[in-house]
């Protein structure tokens, strides 16, 4: 992990990681309850909005320019950390986010 990732978005990036390989990506918030007991920062960050996530999105492991499926909130106006589909965290910038509809 990249010095200071959060813990939450350590969290996410495992869970997503554990999802996409045991049964899916994530496709909605209530995907998420059941890694509550798992991971429990990561499911608290998610629903207060400190984290993002592109639901649908799995984990690819020859993502050749890969995309982002989470990232801190605080990302969106600054820097923060990201996970991309080359399931990795990567510092991120504004400018590296999906354009939220």
């Amino acid at each position: 992990m990249p010095a200071g990732t959060s813990e939450a978005l350590s969290e996410t990036h495992a869970m997503i990681v554990e999802s996409s390989y045991g049964g899916g990506p994530l496709k909605s918030v209530k995907d998420i309850d059941q890694y509550a007991g798992s991971f429990p920062k990561a499911v608290a960050a998610i629903k207060a909005g400190e984290i993002k996530v592109i639901w649908g999105k799995p984990i690819l492991d020859n993502a050749k320019t890969p995309q982002v499926i989470a990232y801190e909130s605080k990302a969106e106006s600054g820097e923060g950390f990201a996970v991309k589909e080359d399931g990795k965290i990567h510092k991120v910038t504004s400018a590296d986010l999906p354009k939220r509809k």
